[in-house]
């Protein structure tokens, strides 16, 4: 399963950008795809270690990508769980 936990718009609106957990990866369980806007298909996956480290990379890409946040799920690393 997998869980959205930040997503932004690329300035085409084609593609977002979305920082997921992926609940059944114990060893990177963290990852930053493009993601199509119409069939939510993703590519171009970075996978991390930490939340820190996806947050960072996401933050990062999303400045690259010049893309606008407009989601944004809390999320305590261990709890295994994000919240509205």
């Amino acid at each position: 399963m997998r869980v959205i936990l930040m997503r932004a718009a690329l300035p085409n609106a084609q593609a977002d950008i979305v920082l997921v957990r992926l609940t059944h990866n114990d060893i990177t369980p963290y990852v930053t795809w493009q993601m199509n806007t119409d069939t939510e298909d993703t590519y171009w996956g970075h996978y991390h270690r930490t939340y820190e480290e996806a947050v960072t990379e996401f933050k990062k890409r999303c400045e690259r990508l010049n893309a606008t946040l407009y989601m944004v799920h809390e999320y305590e690393e261990g709890k295994g769980q994000s919240q509205a």
